[in-house]
C-alpha cells in the first residue's frame, strides 16, 4: 500500500472497473484509467497541440509505390519500455491493432522497426484513429497488463478501489508517487451525495464525474464547465416490428420533446437539447426532426394499424456524462411516447458487460445510451453509431461497434466512405448527404449533448481538463 508520505493523487469515480485493459474497456472510466496505464500511438489534439506522434519518431509517411490501396508507415520511437523494462517491439504493436475486436481496413505489417498500414481506401486523418486508447501495446505478465505510460497498476486493487504506481521505467518525468481512483456509487435516484461530499471534504483530489446541480454544493475547489464531445442517444431497433417502418420512427422521433429532456438534466436546456447527430465541438451538424405531436399522429394514421404490445428500453447502469439521471429521462419518454400508445418494460443493467450482452441479443426494442467521442474526427464519430459494419455481433467486440439500433443501410455506407476518404470542399456535400438521409430514416433519435465537468482541489496543479474527457495525468503535481 502507499505510504503516508507519498504523493497519492486520490480520483473519484462512479462505478466499479474490473478489467484494466485497451482493447478490452469500453466504458469511460475504464478508458480514463486506461490512459494512464497505456500510450496510443499519437497523441489526442489540443486547441494548443496538434496531434503528435507518441510511440513513432514521426508522422506518418506516404509510401510512393503502392500497389492495390494506399500505404503508409512510420518508424517505432527508441527507448521505449514497458512498465517491467520490456522493450517495445513493433510486434506488441501489430497485436493491438490485429486485435479481433477491431474492424478497420487496414492491413498492419512491419520491417525491423517501422510499421506498415495498408489501407483499403485515402483517409488523411487516419493518423487521428490512432490516437485511441484501443491502438495501445500491451504486454501481458500473470494477473497484469502492462503498457508503456506514465503508471502502472498493483495487483492489491479491487474493482471499486484501483491503485497505481509511478512507472519507473517511463521516458519522461512524473512527479506523482501513485493514483488512487475510489469508486463513490451514485444513490438510487442518482445524485452523486457521496462523491460530492467526498470532493468538497478534501478526501478526492479531482473528478470529471461530477453533473452541473452538483458544482454550486462545491466551495473548497478549483471547478470546471466546458462544452464536450458526447451525445446521448434513443435508438430504436430497427429489426423489429413495427419499428422497422422508418414512418414509425419519424413518429416516434416528432414525439420527444428532446428541450424538455435537457432541462431535466441540466440547467441550460438550450444548449444541451440534441440538433443533430455530433457534437457542437465537432461542427454544425442538423437534423430537421421537429417536435410536433400532431404531425406524429398524422404520420402513424398513414402506416395504418399500428398496434405497440410492451416495449422493451434498455436503460444504462448508472449515470453518464450525457445522461446524468437516466431515471428522469426514461420516465418522461414514457410519458411522451404514452401519447402514440407506447408503454415500456424497462430492462436494468447492472454494468457495461451486462448492458452490452442484452444488446447482442437483440431482444429490445428501444436503447438508451450514447457515445463518448475516441478521435476529434466526425467520422470516427459516426461510423461507430451508423456503419452497417458497427452493429454489434458479439461479446467482446470494441465500442467501435455501437450501432445498437441494428441499422443497415447501404446508402449510409457510401455516403460514410465518401466523407471519410475526401478530405476537400466535397466534404459539405458528403455531410449533407449523411443528414438527409438520417433525416428520412431516423433509426437514432439524438436526445441531449453532455458537457465536461468537473472538480479537483487547489493543491493540484499542471491538470488539463479535454473535451474528450480522456486526461493522462502523468504531469500532474501538487503545489
Amino acid at each position: 500500500m502507499p505510504h503516508s508520505n507519498d504523493k497519492i493523487l486520490r480520483v473519484g469515480i462512479l462505478s466499479p472497473v474490473t478489467q484494466i485493459h485497451p482493447q478490452l474497456n469500453f466504458e469511460y472510466t475504464a478508458h480514463l484509467i486506461c490512459r494512464q496505464l497505456f500510450e496510443p500511438l499519437f497523441d489526442l489534439p489540443t486547441t494548443a497541440q496538434p496531434v503528435k506522434p507518441l510511440l513513432f519518431d514521426g508522422p506518418l509517411e506516404p509510401l510512393v509505390n503502392s500497389e492495390g490501396g494506399v500505404t503508409i508507415s512510420a518508424r517505432l520511437l527508441p527507448g521505449v519500455l514497458f512498465s517491467d523494462s520490456t522493450p517495445l517491439s513493433p510486434v506488441q504493436i501489430l497485436n493491438s491493432l490485429q486485435h479481433e475486436g477491431f474492424h478497420w481496413p487496414v492491413e498492419v505489417s512491419h520491417e525491423a522497426d517501422r510499421i506498415y498500414f495498408k489501407l483499403e481506401r485515402p483517409d488523411t486523418n487516419f493518423h487521428l484513429r490512432l490516437t485511441q486508447i484501443s491502438c495501445a501495446p500491451v504486454l501481458e505478465r500473470e494477473r497484469l497488463f502492462l503498457g508503456t505510460g506514465p503508471f502502472r497498476a498493483l495487483d492489491y486493487s479491487s474493482p471499486d478501489s484501483i491503485y497505481l504506481e509511478r512507472n519507473p521505467h517511463y521516458r519522461f518525468t512524473v512527479p506523482l508517487d501513485g493514483i488512487h481512483f475510489k469508486t463513490y456509487p451514485p444513490d438510487t435516484d442518482g445524485s452523486k451525495k457521496a462523491l460530492t461530499e467526498a470532493v468538497e471534504s478534501g478526501e478526492v483530489d479531482i473528478t470529471t464525474f461530477l453533473d452541473r446541480e452538483d458544482l454550486p454544493r462545491l466551495n473548497r475547489v478549483r471547478k470546471w464547465l466546458e462544452p464536450g464531445c458526447s451525445i446521448c442517444n434513443l435508438y430504436i431497433n430497427t429489426e423489429r416490428e413495427p419499428f422497422n417502418d422508418l414512418r414509425v420512427r419519424k413518429a416516434i422521433a416528432m414525439s420527444v420533446d428532446r428541450m424538455k429532456l435537457a432541462a431535466a438534466c441540466f440547467g441550460n436546456a438550450l444548449a444541451f437539447a440534441a440538433r443533430g447527430p455530433l457534437p457542437p465541438l465537432m461542427g454544425n451538424w442538423y437534423d430537421q426532426v421537429p417536435y410536433d405531436r400532431s404531425a406524429a399522429q398524422k404520420l402513424l394514421k398513414e402506416v395504418g394499424q399500428v398496434k405497440f404490445s410492451r416495449v422493451k428500453i434498455i436503460s444504462p447502469w448508472g449515470p453518464r456524462p450525457y445522461v446524468p439521471y437516466p431515471e428522469r429521462v426514461i420516465a418522461l419518454l414514457q410519458e411522451m411516447l404514452g401519447y402514440l400508445g407506447i408503454e415500456f418494460d424497462v430492462l436494468p443493467t447492472s454494468d457495461l458487460d451486462d448492458y452490452r450482452r442484452q444488446i447482442i441479443t437483440g431482444d429490445y426494442d428501444f436503447a438508451l445510451l450514447g457515445w463518448i467521442a475516441d478521435t476529434p474526427d466526425p467520422i470516427d464519430f459516426l461510423e461507430a453509431i451508423y456503419a452497417s459494419k458497427s452493429v454489434p455481433n458479439r461479446i467482446g467486440t470494441s465500442g467501435l461497434f455501437s450501432n445498437e439500433s441494428r441499422w443497415r443501410n447501404s446508402e449510409m455506407d457510401a455516403a460514410l466512405a465518401a466523407y471519410r476518404a475526401d478530405p476537400s470542399e466535397n466534404r459539405h456535400q458528403n455531410q449533407s448527404k449523411i443528414m438527409e438521409i438520417l433525416t428520412k430514416e431516423v433509426p437514432v433519435l439524438p436526445l441531449m449533448y453532455g458537457p465536461t465537468i468537473g472538480a479537483h482541489a487547489f493543491r493540484v496543479k499542471n491538470f488539463k481538463p479535454h473535451p474528450l474527457g480522456l486526461v493522462s495525468l502523468g504531469e500532474v503535481d501538487f503545489w
